[in-house]
């Protein structure tokens, strides 16, 4: 399967944008933060004493993802610093998925990236980013690194239909949209589209196809995610699944029912 995208190819030849290699004394960072090791945060801002975080630059990190680096939001710096989720993506550098890898709220690519880079040739991938901001860059890196798949700039949820995305302007943290009602955000909301992921299956004739992971991470959405998956869970449940599971987005006991079809 080659790679799909809803957006806008994006070439790889002469005329791509221009992407830099991480400086060095920040790959030294870099991988000293990427091993978990204590004090990386001390350790940047020494560094970047030395030698500062290039701006609204695509950069090449040690693990072979490209970030376009931006110093005012969280998810993009902490990526740059190796910080980023990292008892998550070392589990999922364990992983040679030889199937289908499903990423739920793919953010801009990071946990693809990490299950792609270890996968075996005989894998695809189907990626979903409902963030336009987040999209771009997702749909970006898939096409610039060729991955094997698609990604579709839509959410996972119970039923079919359109649902507001809250947050997408907060350049803070570009991955920390939700589809939860937010109050305080009707003024930062973009409509988009949502489908139960068993329909999602069934539209790209993946529904029978064998799944080695699903990575499900949509800021307090998961119960939903996972209410429209019953199908792809019952009959044809992934290797590994992997759920965010955040208390304080609100009521938890969908992993109830999770328990009762998994066992």
């Amino acid at each position: 399967m080659k790679f799909t995208s809803t957006a806008s190819k994006y070439s790889s030849g002469p005329e791509a944008p221009l992407v830099r290699h991480q400086p060095w004394i920040h790959q030294f960072a870099f991988k000293y933060s990427e091993a978990g090791y204590r004090g990386s945060h001390l350790l940047w801002k020494v560094i970047f004493r030395l030698k500062v975080m290039p701006e609204s630059t695509r950069v090449v990190l040690p693990n072979g993802f490209i970030v376009l680096t931006s110093g005012t939001d969280w998810n993009k710096n902490s990526i740059y610093k190796g910080q980023y989720e990292r008892p998550l993506l070392q589990f999922l550098n364990l992983v040679e998925s030889e199937d289908l890898s499903i990423d739920i709220g793919a953010n801009i690519g990071i946990t693809l990236w990490t299950l792609s880079s270890k996968a075996k040739s005989t894998s695809h991938s189907l990626a979903l980013e409902p963030s336009p901001e987040c999209f771009e860059e997702l749909s970006w890196f898939a096409s610039y690194k060729k991955i094997r798949g698609k990604v579709i700039q839509m959410a996972a949820g119970e039923d079919s239909g359109v649902l507001k995305l809250y947050g997408t302007t907060i350049h803070s943290n570009s991955g920390g949209a939700t589809l939860l009602k937010r109050n305080d955000m009707e003024d930062d909301n973009v409509s988009v589209r949502v489908e139960p992921l068993d329909e999602i299956l069934e539209n790209e004739q993946l529904a029978n196809t064998k799944i080695s992971i699903v990575k499900i991470d949509t800021e307090g959405f998961e119960g939903q995610v996972l209410a429209g998956a019953r199908k792809m869970l019952c009959n044809n449940p992934p290797d590994i699944l992997i759920l965010e599971v955040s208390p304080m987005f609100g009521d938890i006991t969908y992993l109830e029912d999770l328990w009762e079809i998994l066992s």
